[in-house]
């Protein structure tokens, strides 16, 4: 699950669709939390990239799609003259609870696009739909906006044998559940917080997502017994890192004597013995969480 779905509730899947345009692949997840429905269109050609959209905007998005294909289709066929540079054609844009969904309809030497952007908190993301995809591409925010099919709980395969951990849903073996989300803001970068559950215990994953129209995504996995001590760490850190004096150009250490452990431990401890592994495997590399 990726983060931004959930907020204080385990997600239930209403649907999936696919759509291939191109050389680029498009999914279309129809999904339930504690806040109601929403539509998460992921975008996959090399990178992977996706825009998360409230039930009332799927038919506001669909209306400006619409608008994008009568006023300039051209049923993906090149330019007879092709712009020297990227131009724009149209902009569109909606706003819906905390979100704005820009829709600007752009042509360059291969043919014109969409470039559908999410913005949320000066954060953007952000897909690119080619016009030979219009079509599909609005019938099937159509479809999916009239399904009023029930949510089921959402699961993953894992390895293991089946444990429930005290206190805890009920987990059956090959189930992963999503128990809480929480987001924070630092500088240009937001960091996600998933406390999960799967037959192996409880873990927290903790996802590092790059600037606004960035799709870099970098996660890592602690397990429940490691909760305590990287709060220790992180406490350690804070009170011995050094206070930076802009005005003077120097570094003053907040703690003339600082503990050795923690900078030794930031140098590889967090990530295990196994390199990139860490808490998914330990020496195992990536297995483990």
């Amino acid at each position: 699950m990726e983060p931004g779905e959930a907020e204080n509730g385990v997600v239930g899947e209403v649907c999936q669709r696919e759509l291939s345009i191109e050389k680029k692949r498009f999914m279309f997840y129809l999904k339930a939390n504690v806040r109601g429905r929403f539509l998460k269109i992921a975008e996959v050609s090399g990178s992977r990239s996706f825009i998360m959209v409230p039930k009332p905007a799927i038919s506001a998005l669909h209306d400006l799609v619409a608008e994008c294909i009568e006023s300039h289709g051209d049923n993906g066929q090149a330019p007879e003259n092709p712009p020297e540079t990227e131009i724009e054609l149209l902009s569109k844009e909606v706003s819906v609870e905390q979100k704005k969904f820009f829709v600007n309809l752009k042509e360059n030497q291969r043919g014109r696009f969409l470039k559908i952007a999410e913005v949320q908190a000066g954060q953007r993301s952000t897909i690119i739909v080619p016009s030979v995809g219009w079509v599909q591409f609005r019938d099937m925010l159509m479809e999916l906006d009239s399904d009023d099919s029930p949510p089921v709980p959402q699961t993953f395969p894992v390895g293991g044998p089946a444990v429930v951990a005290a206190g805890a849903v009920n987990i059956t073996a090959g189930e992963e559940t999503e128990l809480l989300t929480k987001e924070m803001f630092a500088e240009q970068k937001r960091f996600y917080l998933n406390l999960k559950q799967n037959t192996r215990g409880r873990f927290l994953k903790i996802v590092e997502c790059g600037a606004p129209g960035s799709s870099n995504r970098n996660s890592i996995f602690v397990p429940e017994s490691g909760w305590v001590d990287l709060r220790k760490l992180l406490d350690e850190v804070i009170t011995e890192s050094p206070n930076i004096d802009s005005s003077a150009g120097v570094i003053i250490p907040r703690n003339p004597n600082p503990n050795p452990r923690v900078f030794r431990n930031m140098r590889g401890g967090m990530r295990g013995r196994g390199g990139r592994g860490g808490f998914r495997g330990g020496r195992g590399g990536r297995g483990g969480y």
